[in-house]
């Protein structure tokens, strides 16, 4: 493949080259803002493990539902939709209704973003 270069000149009437401007130089300050730097305490991720009998255990008994999430199951009272974290996925199967036993922990931090979370100690199938 061949290039091809065109070069146009223009000249001033009389062989005399045109005279350019000289460039123009303009200078703008610059502003630098600088951020407070913050400092963030470490991330704990709480336990989902099942509690010890005793002090802050409910009993509730409900209809289990899937939540919009996947992995998300929740028991509905009536009254209250409680997250259930541990239970086991053979009796939490949507559909069924149950009992469970555990600790509710409202200020838990999970991804399901549904209901009361209540950390199951026992769950079962009820006829």
């Amino acid at each position: 493949m061949a290039a091809v270069l065109v070069v146009t000149s223009a000249c001033a009437a009389g062989g005399e080259s045109p005279q350019q401007p000289a460039p123009t130089v303009t200078s703008t300050p610059t502003t630098t803002t600088t951020e407070p730097s913050v400092t963030l305490p470490p991330i704990t991720r709480p336990s989902t493990k099942p509690t010890g009998g005793g002090a802050g255990e409910v009993s509730v008994e409900g209809t289990v539902v899937a939540g919009v999430e996947a992995t998300c199951v929740l028991l509905q009272t009536g009254s209250e939709n409680y997250l259930l974290l541990g239970a086991d996925p053979r009796v939490a199967v949507p559909g069924r209704r149950i009992a469970v036993r555990g600790k509710v922990e409202p200020g838990m931090a999970t991804i399901c973003m549904q209901g009361t979370p209540l950390v199951v100690s026992e769950a079962r199938a009820i006829q």
